[in-house]
C-alpha cells in the first residue's frame, strides 16, 4: 500500500488529496501559508480559473486516488503468498 515506507506509489497520492484542499481554498482563502498571497488563488486567478476552484479540487482529488489505485494493484496481486504459491507450483509442475 502506499502508507509503507517503500511504496510503490510514493507519498504522491497524498500529496494530491493535501493539495486538492488548498485549492478548494482559493476563492475563500482561508488558508494562507507563509502570510503571503494564497498561491492557489494567484495561479487560478491569472489563468482565468478562479471560479473553477472546486472543480479543480475534486480532480486533484480524483487524480490522487486513480495513482493510488494504480500503485497499489499490481503490487498487491504479485506480494501476495497465495500467488507466490501458485507461482511455485507451476514452476515445479514445469520442471517435472
Amino acid at each position: 500500500m502506499c502508507t509503507r515506507r517503500r511504496s510503490p506509489c510514493g507519498g504522491l497520492p497524498q500529496n494530491f488529496w493535501n493539495i486538492s484542499v488548498y485549492i478548494a481554498d482559493a476563492c475563500s482563502e482561508n488558508f494562507l501559508v507563509g502570510g503571503g498571497e494564497h498561491d492557489w488563488a494567484f495561479l487560478l486567478t491569472r489563468l482565468g480559473w478562479l471560479k473553477f476552484d472546486h472543480v479543480i479540487a475534486r480532480d486533484a482529488w480524483f487524480l490522487g486516488v486513480l495513482v493510488y489505485i494504480v500503485a497499489i494493484g499490481p503490487a498487491d496481486s504479485s506480494r501476495s503468498p497465495t500467488d507466490r504459491r501458485r507461482r511455485l507450483i507451476q514452476a515445479d509442475t514445469v520442471a517435472a
